[in-house]
């Protein structure tokens, strides 16, 4: 079982419903806003791995609330559920960092492996970026341990340099 915790929020109770049951159903944990304003709160301030975000919403919309989310989190993946077609739309959660789209009402059957690509994308960006944070402290001890060994160095020399000096 799977502690991945994915946050729908839409506004439509059966698209909302279905959504949630087939998260439940592949294991992961799902968390539910049922409006705009309420959805823009826990996204803020709840922790999750994915956001699943309408866009057309009364109150605050999908696009508000994206662009809130990237302000914060700029690496939290969204899948987009629209049922809008108009290009100009698509192209501006694109614009606002939107990650995929889905396509209202959501199937299933296509739900389940985009979640599947979205989760395992940020995974390799997580570990990527662990992996260049590990490398720059490996770098900054390293640089750390050179700088003492030059003046450890430089010190060797003085002395050195002394005891020529005498004879």
């Amino acid at each position: 079982m799977t502690s991945t915790q994915i946050l729908t929020v839409e506004d439509d109770a059966a698209i909302r419903r279905g959504i949630v049951d087939a998260l439940r159903y592949a294991g992961y944990v799902p968390l539910e806003a049922a409006s705009g304003d309420l959805g823009r709160k826990m996204a803020l301030e709840r922790d999750y791995d994915l956001l699943l975000l309408d866009l057309i919403m009364p109150g605050t919309s999908g696009l508000e609330i994206l662009r809130a989310v990237r302000a914060v989190r700029p690496t939290q993946p969204v899948i987009i559920l629209t049922a809008v077609t108009d290009h100009k739309i698509r192209c501006e959660a694109l614009k606002h960092g939107a990650t995929d789209f889905l396509n209202k009402p959501v199937d299933p059957a296509e739900l389940a492996p985009r979640v599947v690509n979205v989760l395992k994308v940020k995974a390799y960006q997580d570990q990527l970026l662990r992996y260049n944070q590990n490398l720059e402290s490996a770098v900054r001890e390293r640089t750390r341990q050179l700088e003492q060994a030059y003046r450890e160095i430089g010190l060797v020399l003085a002395r050195a340099a002394e005891y020529s000096d005498n004879d």
